[in-house]
C-alpha cells in the first residue's frame, strides 16, 4: 500500500497558482499499477470547487485554458473540487450532462499532461449527516467507477474531501471501505486516496485500509 499525506485547503484559485501543495508520500515497490504512483503525484492544485463550469458557464471565471498556465507554472496534478450530490436526482443518480462536462474538464487536463484526481468535495453534508452522506457517496462511486472502468489510467479518485463532523474513526472506516469495495469492482487497479479523519489530532493510526490494496 502507499500511504499519501497531504492538506489541500476547502478553496484555491488560480490567483494562489504559485502557492504549491505539499504532498508526502511513503511509496512500497508495488508492481505495476493503473495510475501513477502517490509519489510520483507532486505538486498540485485545486481547481473548480465553486466555479458555474458545472451549470453550463454561468458565473464561472476558471478557463481551461488555464490549466496550460498550471502546468507551466510547474504543478504536477489538478485535484477537481467536485459537489456531486449537487447533481443527484432524488434517486441519486448522477445527470448525464454534468459527467458529460467531468469528462470534458478531464480530458482537458490530461491533454496538459496533468494528472487528474477527481475528489468528492461534499464535505459538509458528510460532516452533518452521516447517513444521508453515506447513500450518496456509494452511489456516488458506483456510478463514476462504472464510468470510467478502463478509461483515463492517469485520472486518481479520492473518496472525499475532509470527513469528520459528526463521523468517527469506526463510522469513516466503515463506509471509506465500502466505497473502495465498490471502485474495485470495477477499477481494481486505479490509484484512490483515502484521507484520514479530519480533526485536530490527525488519527493516522486508526485508519483501516486493505493490506493488500497496493495502489492507495
Amino acid at each position: 500500500m502507499n500511504a499519501i499525506c497531504a492538506r489541500w485547503p476547502v478553496a484555491f484559485g488560480l490567483a494562489s497558482a504559485l502557492s504549491v501543495l505539499a504532498v508526502c508520500s511513503r511509496a512500497e515497490a508495488a508492481g505495476r499499477v493503473h495510475a501513477p504512483a502517490p509519489s510520483k503525484l507532486g505538486r498540485g492544485i485545486n481547481i473548480l470547487g465553486y466555479d458555474g463550469i458545472w451549470e453550463g458557464g454561468r458565473n464561472a471565471p476558471f478557463r481551461l485554458d488555464n490549466l496550460t498556465a498550471i502546468k507551466r507554472a510547474g504543478f504536477s496534478h489538478v485535484r477537481i473540487n467536485f459537489f456531486g450530490f449537487k447533481f443527484m436526482n432524488p434517486e441519486n443518480m448522477l445527470d448525464d450532462v454534468v459527467l458529460s462536462r467531468l469528462d470534458a474538464v478531464i480530458e482537458k487536463v490530461l491533454a496538459r499532461n496533468l494528472t487528474p484526481i477527481l475528489d468528492e468535495h461534499d464535505t459538509h453534508v458528510c460532516q452533518r449527516n452521516v447517513s444521508d452522506c453515506a447513500e450518496k457517496l456509494k452511489a456516488f462511486w458506483r456510478q463514476i467507477a462504472a464510468r470510467y472502468a478502463g478509461k483515463y489510467p492517469r485520472l486518481v479518485f479520492e473518496i472525499l474531501n475532509e470527513p469528520g463532523g459528526q463521523m468517527t474513526s469506526a463510522s469513516w472506516n466503515a463506509l471509506l471501505n465500502e466505497c473502495l469495495g465498490i471502485i474495485r469492482t470495477t477499477n481494481p487497479r486505479r490509484t484512490v486516496i483515502a484521507a484520514v479523519l479530519n480533526v485536530d489530532d490527525m488519527p493516522v493510526e486508526d485508519l483501516v485500509l486493505p493490506s493488500d490494496d497496493r495502489n492507495l
